[in-house]
C-alpha cells in the first residue's frame, strides 16, 4: 500500500512551541506509512535546522507579505495540486481559511485536520474573528486536535467547537535528548562564567520576551525574596520585541546583579540544567515544551495555574501551581521551595512524569494512528 500524502501547513519555522512540536512531529513520522510535506507562510527559518529534510518529500515556503495574501493562496493551490495530499493539517488557526477556500477554488477533496496550540485570545479582534470566520471553519474540518484537555474543554464551551470532531493529544519531547548530563566541574565553570556565586539559587525561564510572558513578574518577585534574604540569580533565557522594557524594568527594581539575560540560545539545555528551579509566568499558556524540557532535566517547576499547566505540574508534588499575575504568590512559592530544599526531590518527579505521559514517540504514535484512521 502506498504510504499516505500528509502535507503539514504552519505559519513559519521561527522559534516557538508550536513550532517545535510540528518539526519533531515531521521528522518522526513512519514514511513506510506516510509521505510528509512541509509548507510554512513567512520566511522566518530560525528552527529550519532542527527539520530532517531527507525525510521530507517537499518543503515549500509560501512568502506570505500581508495578513491575508492572495499570492501565498495561489502559491499553496499549485502545490496542493501537485502533490495531491490525503490530508493537510493546519498547525493553528491561519492556514484554516487558506485550506478551505481551496476547496471550492480546486476541488480540494483531502481530509482537513486542524491542531490548536493556542487557548485564549490575545485581544477582542481576535475573539470576533474566532466567532465568525474560524469557528465554522473549524466545524467543517473533519477533525480538531488540541494539545491538553483543558484546551479542549475551553473551546467546546467558549467556541461551541463540534465535540463530535475533537480530540487531544499531549505535546510530547525527545526525553534522551534533554536527559542532559554534566560534570560539576562543567556547571561550576558555567556558573562562574555568567558570575553566579557557590552559594546563590538559580531561577530559570526559558521564553520569548513577550508581554504574554510577564517576565517582570518574576523580576519583581525576586526583588521580593533578596529583601527577604535569599541569595538568587534570575537567569532568563530568550529574546524577543519586550527586551528594552525587561532591561529597563531590572534596573527600576535595582536587579542588575541579580538578573541575567542570555539571549536566545538553540540549546538551553546547559542553562537549565545548572538552575535549581524553573518557573514560567505567562497570564496565558495552553500546554508549555519549555515546562516539558525542564522537567525531563529533573527541576521543580513554579508556574501559573493556567491553561494546561495543571495537566503538566501536579500542584505540590513536582512543582507548585500559583495565581497568575499574582507575584507575591509567586514570590511564596519560589521562597517555600527554597527554603525546604525540595526542589531536588520534586525534580525527580518531574522527570518520571514526562517520561511516562509526554515523551515524543508516543505523542507520534497518538498522530499517526488518527491519521490513519482519517484515511
Amino acid at each position: 500500500m502506498a504510504p499516505k500524502k500528509i502535507l503539514f501547513l504552519i505559519s513559519s519555522l521561527g522559534p516557538g512551541g508550536a513550532e517545535r512540536q510540528t518539526i519533531d512531529l515531521v521528522n518522526r513520522m513512519d514514511r513506510n506509512r506516510f509521505a510528509v510535506s512541509l509548507a510554512y507562510f513567512v520566511r522566518n527559518e530560525t528552527l529550519k535546522p532542527l527539520l530532517r529534510e531527507d525525510r521530507l518529500t517537499g518543503l515549500y515556503c509560501l512568502n506570505k507579505r500581508m495578513r491575508f495574501d492572495p499570492g501565498a493562496l495561489m502559491r499553496l493551490k499549485t502545490i496542493v495540486q501537485n502533490t495531491k495530499p490525503d490530508i493537510v493539517v493546519c498547525v493553528n488557526l491561519y492556514p484554516v481559511l487558506y485550506v478551505h477556500l481551496l476547496r471550492p477554488l480546486c476541488g480540494l477533496r483531502c481530509k482537513v485536520v486542524v491542531v490548536m496550540h493556542s487557548t485564549v485570545m490575545p485581544d477582542r479582534y481576535n475573539d470576533i474573528l474566532v466567532r465568525l470566520i474560524y469557528r465554522p471553519l473549524l466545524n467543517r474540518s473533519e477533525h480538531v486536535i488540541f494539545v491538553c484537555r483543558n484546551q479542549m474543554d475551553y473551546w467546546t464551551s467558549q467556541y461551541r467547537v463540534n465535540t463530535k470532531i475533537n480530540s487531544y493529544i499531549y505535546n510530547g519531547i525527545d526525553t534522551q535528548f534533554f536527559d542532559f548530563q554534566m560534570t560539576t566541574e562543567e556547571r561550576n565553570l558555567l556558573r562562574a562564567f555568567l558570575g553566579i556565586l557557590e552559594e546563590e539559587s538559580v531561577i530559570c525561564i526559558c521564553a520569548s520576551l513577550s508581554k504574554v510572558k510577564r517576565h517582570i513578574d518574576l523580576i519583581d518577585a525576586g526583588s521580593l525574596l533578596r529583601k527577604q534574604g535569599f541569595q538568587l540569580k534570575i537567569l532568563i533565557v530568550g529574546d524577543g520585541p519586550e527586551r528594552k522594557e525587561i532591561e529597563q524594568h531590572i534596573t527600576y527594581k535595582m536587579m542588575d546583579n541579580a538578573v541575567i539575560l542570555v539571549g536566545f540560545q538553540q540549546d538551553v539545555r546547559p542553562f537549565v540544567v545548572i538552575s535549581d528551579i524553573f518557573a514560567l509566568c505567562s497570564s496565558t499558556e495552553t500546554f508549555s515544551i519549555a515546562i516539558l524540557e525542564a522537567m525531563a532535566m529533573g527541576k521543580a517547576i513554579v508556574a501559573p495555574a493556567t491553561g494546561g499547566m495543571p495537566e503538566q505540574v501536579l500542584n505540590g508534588q513536582n512543582g507548585l501551581l500559583f495565581p497568575m499575575k499574582n507575584v507575591d504568590a509567586l514570590a511564596e512559592s519560589l521562597a517555600k521551595l527554597l527554603k525546604n530544599n525540595r526542589a531536588e526531590s520534586m525534580g525527580d518527579l518531574s522527570r518520571k512524569i514526562v517520561n511516562e505521559r509526554f515523551a515524543v514517540d508516543k505523542m507520534v504514535t497518538c498522530y499517526e494512528r488518527l491519521l490513519e484512521d482519517l484515511v
